[in-house]
């Protein structure tokens, strides 16, 4: 089968993560893959993986948006794929009009939005405006957690909808090294590693996390807390550590490829995002490699933790709560032990990358025959 992956960027994130990972197994089984992205720094391990990728801007300035439709449109003739998926409004868009000039027909298109809400107090309106533009024209759209069907629910589409989780992560067989990732970040032994990953924006709620590190470092000056990731909101993270008072105690330490053992190396990992969308692929690897998660309530993290049995769950914003489960999990081994056990467990028979490619190629072969 060929397939089409339409995405904004290959930057580092959680759903670029997974479209690299989607991309690796889909084309060990036999399948073709080609990415049309912006690009970014995972292109080069889409490449690896045995994908193909087509450089587009992705934006909705007119300009470029005119050469992306004329470069969709040549690629939908030149590749003539079986289907298509669309991860991002833009990217749907781009095909909508590429596929108009091209004859009113493509391929069966399918869309899997995975996150609909890019700060926790935008508008309803405009969220309800970024789902219809990600899913217009789609013949299957694939529902990932009950915050995005709920969404969906209130939007006039006519396409089909299936229920099921498109994002999946490697389980290591083995224990993943780590002991020079914290030899880098020159920690010791007697240091208690707390750890997030996301984009510095809005969605992500860092400050969150930064105002839960001050009452946890304060209650155990043992505690070094590490945010990996890049984005706009970086100087005024660093500005609120400062002060805090945090400067030794919280880093920020940019965009990391090595995404494993940076969470191997942890001994808390925290979801601090409030907006819905779904549980996080940065949840799932760290449980997947062994490491006690504590989030914020919220509807989509219940997919992957149930609260003290495969993770910690603290009432949403309470960053007292959050402060509180991280030093219950570092204080108490046998009750993270138990968590990273179970939520282990979990992962691979629910979110493992063979599970998820399974399902997936049997909604792509319905649809296309269809």
């Amino acid at each position: 089968m060929d397939i089409l992956f339409l995405a904004n960027s290959l930057e580092m994130g959680g759903i670029e993560k997974n479209l690299v990972r989607l991309t690796g197994e889909l084309v060990s089984r036999g399948h073709k893959v080609i990415a049309a992205s912006r690009g970014g720094s995972l292109r080069a391990e889409l490449v690896g993986a045995g994908g193909q990728h087509v450089e587009l801007a992705m934006t909705a300035r007119p300009g470029p948006l005119a050469r992306d439709i004329k470069t969709m449109r040549e690629v939908l003739r030149r590749e003539d794929p079986d289907i298509i998926h669309t991860f991002s409004a833009t990217s749907n868009v781009v095909l909508l009009l590429a596929s108009q000039r091209f004859g009113g027909r493509t391929a069966p298109v399918v869309s899997s939005p995975m996150g609909l809400q890019n700060s926790p107090d935008e508008s309803r309106a405009r969220i309800l405006l970024r789902a219809y533009a990600l899913t217009i024209g789609a013949e299957r759209i694939i529902v990932t957690a009950p915050a995005i069907g709920a969404v969906l629910d209130r939007l006039p589409l006519r396409s089909e909808m299936s229920e099921l989780p498109v994002q999946g992560v490697v389980v290591p067989r083995g224990d993943v090294p780590a002991a020079h990732v914290r030899e880098e970040l020159g920690l010791d032994d007697e240091h208690r590693v707390v750890l997030t990953i996301g984009r510095l924006n809005a969605s992500k709620s860092h400050d969150l996390f930064i105002r839960a590190a001050k009452e946890a470092c304060f209650r155990d000056p043992r505690i070094r807390c590490l945010i990996v990731g890049e984005g706009e909101l970086r100087h005024e993270l660093e500005e609120q550590i400062e002060a805090l008072g945090l400067g030794k105690r919280v880093r920020l330490l940019g965009e990391r490829l090595d995404i494993y053992p940076l969470l191997r190396a942890a001994d808390v990992y925290v979801r601090p995002g409030v907006v819905e969308g779904f549980a996080g692929i940065t949840v799932l690897e760290a449980q997947a490699v062994g490491v006690p998660v504590v989030a914020f309530t919220t509807e989509d993290v219940k997919l992957s933790i149930t609260d003290g049995v495969t993770g910690k769950l603290v009432p949403t914003g309470s960053v007292a709560a959050l402060a509180d489960a991280i030093l219950e999990i570092l204080d108490d081994a046998e009750f993270a032990s138990r968590l990273v056990v179970a939520a282990r467990r979990h992962v691979h028979s629910h979110f493992g990358i063979q599970a998820i490619v399974d399902r997936l190629e049997e909604l792509y072969a319905d649809v296309a025959s269809t």
